[in-house]
């Protein structure tokens, strides 16, 4: 599918062409919650372990129908697709915490080994030429 960035656009003109029709089963609004930041990567069916103060971020992400099941009296989890991305690990740990990769084994062996990288390079010194 092709992505536009409507804020890159220099002229815009309005074309009476017929619009190319979208794929059959595709939905906007699933597409819409699954993208972050236009990052567009392999699309994966992720559980998320939330603290309850986070309900509402997880609403406004990826929409009111999202699963949801109460896993303590402090914790739930939603069951998300996403572009399993950089973007993605970024809200994550935007989050602070409070929202933890629950599912499946590889996209947490994807996040731990990109947060063990960024660690590893905190703790190198840096080399200036």
């Amino acid at each position: 599918m092709v992505k536009f960035r409507v804020e890159r656009i220099a002229a815009l003109e309005v074309v009476e062409a017929v619009a190319v029709p979208k794929p059959k089963g595709f939905c906007l609004n699933k597409y819409v919650n699954s993208v972050f930041q236009m990052y567009d990567a392999e699309i994966k069916t992720v559980t998320l372990l939330c603290d309850n103060c986070m309900m509402k971020t997880v609403i406004d992400r990826f929409g009111s129908t999202v699963p949801t099941r109460i896993v303590s009296s402090d914790q739930f989890e939603a069951i998300v697709d996403v572009s399993v991305s950089p973007t993605f690990f970024g809200w994550i740990v935007g989050c602070g915490g409070k929202i933890k990769i629950n599912a499946p084994e590889d996209v947490k062996a994807e996040y731990q080994g990109l947060l063990q990288k960024l660690v590893d390079d905190v703790k190198q010194p840096q080399k200036h030429d």
